[in-house]
């Protein structure tokens, strides 16, 4: 089996253009932008909850690894975020 095509810049550009007209649009461009930047898979980006990525506080857990320097495989905790995000 060979390698999976994946989407290029202006296919993916494309796409989230597409993705902004429809009803969950916010929902969906998180979703697509998780399989493309992150690399998940679809069933993790649907186990994926907002207490993964997000704290009550409004930090992300990118927020939490870019100030911790942690690697990829650090998993999330969002009761140790401290920053709000953007």
């Amino acid at each position: 089996m060979g390698q999976a095509r994946t989407l290029n810049e202006k296919e993916l550009n494309l796409l989230l253009l597409y993705i902004n007209t429809k009803k969950h649009a916010a929902r969906d461009r998180a979703m697509v932008l998780m399989t493309y930047w992150g690399g998940m898979r679809i069933g993790e980006v649907a186990a994926t909850k907002v207490g993964d990525v997000l704290a009550v506080d409004g930090a992300t857990a990118l927020q939490r690894c870019v100030e911790r320097r942690c690697s990829v495989t650090d998993p999330p905790n969002p009761q140790s975020l401290s920053s709000k995000s953007p």
